[in-house]
């Protein structure tokens, strides 16, 4: 509930900390928030609010060595009405520095009569300015915990960002600390709530949920989690960034098709399909940046089995152009036709004029596939061509070469 309090007299030392906050700063004489009749009661609110939630803070065990509530009086809000002043406004509430700031709402009323406080109220909102419906002393105690999870929430994220290829420049993960929730058992604290993450200061903040385990007894973290809200995993790039990796991978399949043709296979270049997968820090190279990282390509849709690459691009200076891209094929194993070879392979080259059948004899196992046109009249599968497990056989023209799972 919002706490709402009276204004007492202060202890002395008390009293030159309210007075020093009270003083208006050089910089602020000029503009104050009210009119110059109401400047001294909402100096009266400024020191009430911070004895407020000193009080409070010191009463709930926290350390309010840190300033409790900054109060800028060029930001409040005061209004005339039924013989008081009152002032409104949203500030910063910290009342120990073992944990971040959050935002908080307070409403200080003062009789212009007697200048004396009649009442000051605060009460933690969100980010939208919205009531989150508890005290602010408890949000606190709550940061305080959600403190010593966040290095192991942090240590997620980086986690994920290598797994990704992604080094750990700017990964991290900021909790919403005004959506944590409390639930125990036991020994066991688990704190849960809404934040947000980024795998690098490349990509974009993605909104999260997480949660968090605190043993008591033995004072530390036994389990962290997060899961990004309506995706499966982090990894939104940044518009620019997104434009120069769809160029990268538009380079990339120029790249496998032209290799491709240097070996004499025909694959329709509008057929490769490339996916870069995982991919590192985009890097300042020569006046243009680089990217690095893991994918692979079909030759067509009929590629069973992808091929993986590693591959490079460098762009230059203007939107998302990519300057050059290169690529290799992680294993050796690699059929003609660009597959990974999961067993034994072969090739042979058959031909057929359009009036001659031509038996070409082979031990096939199975899977055969045209990789090579080498004449005018297209090679399809029992139209001009059978196989059976000794051989393949051609007719009405067709001429190519075949790969096949070998005997």
């Amino acid at each position: 509930m919002p706490r709402s309090s009276a204004v007492a007299f202060l202890r002395p030392g008390v009293l030159l900390g309210v007075l020093a906050l009270a003083s208006p700063a050089p910089a602020q004489r000029d503009r104050p928030a009210a009119a110059p009749s109401d400047h001294d009661l909402v100096l009266e609110c400024r020191g009430a609010l911070w004895k407020a939630t000193f009080d409070d803070a010191t009463a709930a065990g926290l350390d309010p060595g840190a300033t409790p509530v900054s109060f800028d009086g060029a930001k409040a809000k005061a209004t005339r009405g039924n013989g008081a002043l009152t002032v409104t406004g949203t500030e910063e509430y910290r009342p120990t520095y073992k944990a971040p700031a959050f935002p908080v709402r307070y409403t200080c009323v003062v009789d212009l009569g007697t200048k004396a406080v009649r009442s000051v109220t605060y009460a933690a909102v969100d980010a939208s300015g919205a009531p989150v419906g508890r005290p602010p002393t408890e949000i606190a105690r709550d940061a305080v915990l959600l403190e010593a999870c966040r290095g192991e929430l942090d240590g997620e994220v980086r986690s994920d960002a290598v797994d990704r290829g992604v080094s750990t420049g700017g990964n991290e993960l900021q909790p919403d600390v005004a959506s944590v929730t409390r639930t125990t058992k036991g020994k066991v604290v688990e704190l849960s709530g809404t934040g947000r993450a980024r795998l690098s200061k490349d990509y974009e903040w993605q909104p999260v949920t997480f949660g968090c385990r605190w043993d008591t007894k033995k004072e530390e973290v036994t389990k962290v989690w997060y899961e990004p809200v309506g995706t499966r995993r982090l990894g939104v790039l940044s518009p620019d960034r997104q434009a120069a990796l769809d160029s990268c991978r538009s380079a990339v399949t120029r790249a496998v098709w032209d290799d491709a043709a240097r070996r004499g296979y025909r694959w329709p270049r509008d057929a490769v399909v490339v996916e870069l997968e995982r991919h590192g820090d985009f890097s300042e190279s020569g006046g243009g940046t680089e990217v690095k990282g893991e994918g692979w390509f079909k030759s067509d849709v009929s590629q069973s089995q992808p091929t993986p690459i590693t591959f490079r691009c460098v762009f230059g200076a203007g939107p998302g152009g990519a300057v050059s891209a290169t690529f290799e094929a992680k294993e050796t194993g690699r059929t003609p036709s660009g597959e990974i070879a999961t067993g034994k392979t072969g090739t042979l080259v058959c031909e057929s004029t359009r009036d001659v059948q031509k038996v070409c004899p082979a031990g096939i196992r199975g899977n055969v596939k045209v990789v090579r046109q080498l004449g005018p009249v297209p090679c399809k599968a029992y139209e001009n061509y059978i196989y059976s497990l000794s051989g393949i056989t051609v007719w009405g023209g067709c001429a190519a070469e075949f790969e096949f799972d070998a005997k």
